[in-house]
């Protein structure tokens, strides 16, 4: 008897929407609207500004995700930024390849300002391969329109988290983070030495596979409406991008970050110590993401309120903190820490390698002599080890203390006075 898939999936996709409650939070208002023919929602909290709206393209690698993966977070943003957010239900690959998602972006935001909405209103969002589509976006957006008229058509901000920017697979850190990133290595505390880099090199093969869904033959994978990084950054509007350390894509944001301050563009890139890819919307209860959607709403604040870059701001650098030419990638002294410890183990097992090498050599001449060299090195390998990773998360416990204390006083400036619930605990 054959299976009819497409019942099948549509069977657990109503299922999943059922069970799915805790995706909706109370006091944000979800309603369905059409875009010109694409499927869009409205998030709508309680008090939210209706002149303000952020336009917000869900990540998912343009193969998989939808406006209900991702109704929490853009149900948080609404609330924490006091906005309306309007999320776009983008065809996805490799059903419908590039540029099918680019298109259907470009006609929910053509249909957003026709609503009566002002460019100035609007701040573009997304995250993972939703935050590239976001640049691409503003790319096309400069291709299909004269110069002159950029100024009413580009959105006043744009708000990346993790973007997924250059699908030609070209940052080192897709094979350097594989080891520490959260949600592409599931295993990693099973994986060790040559096994980790052998797994991080099928898994770059598999990031390739997945682009080449989207961009399908005959287009390239450096166009820059495919990978943004590729593409001209000059006139864009002031950026924040948010990353973690420990994820695979973090290269992707760092090299953003460069290209769009040698373009002159008022970014601001958080790199966050701990943390998965993407964690305001798969950790929405860590300290991390109460701050940083906190830094975000901060951020809008000041360019809604009118306190956005003019060209003479951005030559003497008044203005902010991301102000070109300065170094504005805010590295947490937790990211510090984690990265000096994270090489103690190495120059440990370095050590314990020089140790080996002469115990081997008297091994030949005396063996009882040679082995009981060994067994100290090993012994002392062991107890090291353990003692360096014990004092990598006292490191990062004071650390996220002190951030959390930062936090809590931030939530109450937020929540009216009210303090944070649940104590912080290093997990």
């Amino acid at each position: 008897m054959q299976v009819d898939s497409t019942s099948k999936y549509k069977e657990a996709l109503e299922q999943a929407q059922n069970d799915a409650a805790y995706l909706f939070i109370p006091g944000v208002e979800v309603s369905d609207v059409s875009a010109d023919g694409v499927p869009c929602a409205w998030h709508r909290a309680e008090g939210s500004n209706p002149n303000r709206v952020i336009f917000y393209l869900h990540g998912g690698g343009y193969v998989s995700c939808s406006l209900i993966t991702h109704r929490h977070m853009m149900s948080r943003l609404s609330t924490t930024t006091s906005s309306l957010v309007l999320g776009v239900d983008y065809r996805l690959a490799p059903v419908h390849p590039f540029p099918c998602a680019l298109e259907d972006a470009f006609t929910a935001y053509s249909w957003l300002l026709q609503q009566g909405f002002h460019a100035k209103q609007v701040a573009v969002a997304g995250d993972s391969a939703g935050g590239g589509l976001a640049v691409a976006l503003l790319l096309k957006l400069k291709k299909e329109h004269p110069e002159d008229s950029l100024p009413s058509l580009l959105p006043s901000a744009c708000i990346l988290f993790s973007p997924w920017v250059d699908l030609t697979i070209g940052g080192k850190s897709l094979v350097e983070n594989y080891e520490t990133d959260r949600l592409f290595n599931p295993r990693r505390h099973t994986l060790r030495g040559s096994t980790q880099w052998l797994m991080a090199a099928k898994l770059k093969l598999q990031w390739k596979f997945v682009a080449k869904m989207y961009a399908q033959w005959p287009t390239r994978l450096d166009d820059p409406l495919v990978s943004p990084l590729y593409g001209s950054m000059d006139g864009l509007p002031p950026t924040m991008v948010h990353c973690t350390a420990e994820e695979m894509l973090l290269d992707d944001s760092l090299r953003l970050n460069e290209k769009m301050k040698e373009s002159g563009v008022a970014v601001t890139c958080k790199v966050w110590e701990r943390g998965m890819h993407v964690f305001p919307a798969f950790d929405p209860t860590s300290v991390e993401t109460m701050l940083c959607l906190a830094e975000v709403a901060t951020f809008l604040d000041s360019v809604w309120s009118g306190n956005e870059r003019t060209e003479e701001d951005m030559r003497t650098g008044e203005v902010g903190r991301a102000s070109p030419g300065e170094f504005d990638v805010q590295c947490d002294n937790s990211y510090l820490a984690n990265n000096m410890t994270r090489s103690l183990p190495r120059l440990n097992s370095s050590l314990v390698l020089l140790g080996l090498m002469p115990g081997l050599v008297i091994g030949f001449f005396n063996m009882k002599l040679g082995a009981t060299l060994l067994a100290f090195s090993v012994l002392g390998y062991a107890w090291s080890t353990r003692t360096l990773r014990t004092l990598r998360k006292k490191v990062h416990l004071k650390i996220q203390q002190s951030v959390h204390r930062d936090l809590n006083e931030m939530y109450k400036e937020l929540y009216d006075g009210q303090a944070m619930e649940h104590p912080y605990t290093d997990t």
